[in-house]
């Protein structure tokens, strides 16, 4: 009976416990739930009126088991604010290759300019104008005493008759200019005589002075220079000593100026150097372009013993007095289409048979010329311009074309002869810039021409021949 008790108390003790052991259980999972490993599950009441420990929900007791695995991974889903579906973001994919380059955008608008480049440096000064014939002047005399040219004035350039009244022979110049190499040329001054040629501006002699010396022939000043001012007047004035001149002599005497300097030339272009300076400004009587001969150029046709001789004024041609009617002259190849031009001053001589001076067409096949004279004989017409054919050049007188008076002096005479293809034209002129045709004829009449010159027609024993070419051009197609 004891032993069945003990066991009784046993079994009744151990309920009580596991029924406190319960209840604690349950009530600390309401208090700290997952404190311990055990889950309490709520279960409904086996019936609506089934309750469990104070009102609490019935549970069930379940001892946990070993964790199991690892459950496959969910999908992924997101929501936006609004509640829609959205993709979830994905990480970032690998760049894209490079796409196609664009087609070139439209030019730009110009940029503004640069800044201007360093000035050229100045151009070089130009050169002075060459010496240039600018005046020239002639008296002939004929066994006239040298005092009575003593204290006479004579006019710088032409032919005239010296003057006690100085305002009778002097001339004007037209710009300012430098005049210098004066040169006289005489005939053969006897023993114990002289003779000078001073220069005057402006009322007053100048230090450009010559003498020629007793059994000369000539002189030159290349000494001194004189500056003359544009509006000045100019003129020479004589001085002579002695008994007098050889019968057969002339005075001739001439002298020559420079132009101004050319101005520097014009600055050059930004970078650049400026060009060169331009020729001197034209000096008195440039306005003529004369074009001295060049003796060395051109060949002597029947020359005998005349000469050409370089003087400041130009080519100073001469030959001695004689009778024979010959043409003695410088000249150069022609072909058709051709103009000659020759400028001059004639040596003053008296009235007498013959002297002439001009230009000269030569066809040296035949020996045939035609003379373009400046023409002084004794009988009327006195002083005249000739157009003479000649079968030859040394003496056979063919006839004249024409014989035209001369109406006036002149400075000077230009003589011109143009082929036009069709006929010869002869033209005068007294200033070598206008000229006036005096006579026409077929470009073949009496002569063809394959030369022409300048020339001197001698047939005077005492007095001779000459003239100052100024002036010579000849051009051909």
């Amino acid at each position: 009976m004891a032993t069945i008790k003990k066991q009784t108390d046993y079994k009744f003790w151990g309920l009580i416990g596991f029924v406190l052991i319960v209840l604690v259980a349950n009530v600390w999972g309401q208090i700290v739930p997952g404190y311990l490993d055990i889950v309490s599950v709520p279960v409904a009441p086996a019936s609506p009126s089934a309750t469990c420990l104070a009102g609490k929900p019935c549970n069930r007791i379940y001892v946990l088991g070993a964790s199991g695995g690892t459950g496959s991974t969910g999908t992924l889903s997101c929501k936006t604010t609004a509640g829609t579906s959205c993709a979830p973001t994905g990480s970032t994919g690998a760049t894209g290759a490079t796409g196609v380059t664009g087609a070139t955008g439209s030019t730009g608008s110009t940029g503004s300019t640069g800044g201007t480049g360093a000035t050229g440096a100045t151009g070089a000064t130009g050169p002075a104008n060459a010496p240039a014939p600018i005046a020239w002047g002639s008296y002939g005399t004929s066994a006239v005493n040298l005092l009575t040219l003593n204290g006479l004035f004579g006019p710088l350039f032409g032919s005239g008759v010296p003057a006690a009244t100085e305002s009778l022979v002097q001339s004007t110049v037209s710009a300012a200019t430098s005049i210098s190499n004066l040169y006289i040329v005489t005939g053969n001054i006897g023993a114990g005589d002289s003779l000078t040629v001073t220069l005057r501006v402006a009322g007053s002699s100048t230090a450009l002075t010559c003498t020629v010396a007793a059994s000369g022939t000539g002189c030159n000043d290349t000494t001194h220079s004189v500056a003359v001012t544009a509006g000045q007047l100019v003129d020479v004035i004589f001085a002579g000593t002695g008994v007098s001149l050889p019968t057969s002599s002339q005075l001739s005497y001439g002298v020559s100026q420079t132009g101004a300097v050319g101005p520097a030339g014009a600055t050059g272009a930004t970078g650049a150097t400026g060009s060169g300076g331009g020729g001197g400004s034209p000096g008195w009587f440039g306005q003529y372009n004369f074009t001295p001969p060049v003796p060395a150029s051109m060949t002597w046709v029947n020359q005998g013993s005349a000469t050409a001789s370089s003087t400041a004024a130009g080519i100073f041609m001469t030959a001695p007095a004689a009778t024979g009617s010959n043409l003695r002259f410088l000249s150069q190849s022609v072909t058709s289409g051709y103009t000659a031009t020759v400028s001059f001053v004639p040596t003053f001589t008296p009235l007498v048979n013959q002297i002439g001076n001009g230009l000269i067409l030569y066809d040296s096949v035949s020996g045939k010329a035609v003379q373009f004279n400046y023409l002084i004989q004794a009988s009327s017409p006195t002083v005249s311009f000739e157009i003479e054919k000649w079968n030859t050049v040394t003496g056979s007188y063919n006839s004249n074309y024409t014989n035209i008076a001369l109406p006036s002096l002149a400075y000077f005479i230009s003589l011109r002869v143009r082929d036009d293809g069709t006929n010869r034209r002869f033209s005068v002129s007294f200033d070598g810039v206008n000229f006036t045709q005096i006579y026409s004829v077929s470009r073949t009449d009496f002569v063809t021409p394959n030369a022409a010159g300048f020339a001197i027609f001698v047939n005077n024993a005492t007095y001779a021949p000459g003239m100052t070419v100024l002036s010579w051009t000849l051009t051909s197609p």
